[in-house]
């Protein structure tokens, strides 16, 4: 389970958006180094959990660019 203290919500959306085998790469927008140092702990982190996943996919609906299809 994702929790405040074992996780950052940078390091989480960077781990989420790359365990999605159709993505490749993730692009952060980096302003400081505050920033830089949350993007990083991605590096260290653990993969998310079967569950994690299913609950982020629960949280953030799916968005699918349809206008140039």
């Amino acid at each position: 389970m994702i929790t405040q203290e074992d996780s950052n919500l940078a390091a989480t959306a960077i781990n989420f958006v790359l365990q999605n085998r159709a993505i490749t790469a993730a692009v952060a927008g980096i302003r400081n180094s505050n920033q830089l140092i949350d993007v990083l702990q991605f590096m260290n982190s653990a993969p998310l959990s079967p569950s994690d996943i299913e609950l982020l996919k629960v949280a953030i609906p799916s968005q699918q660019y349809k206008i140039h299809r």
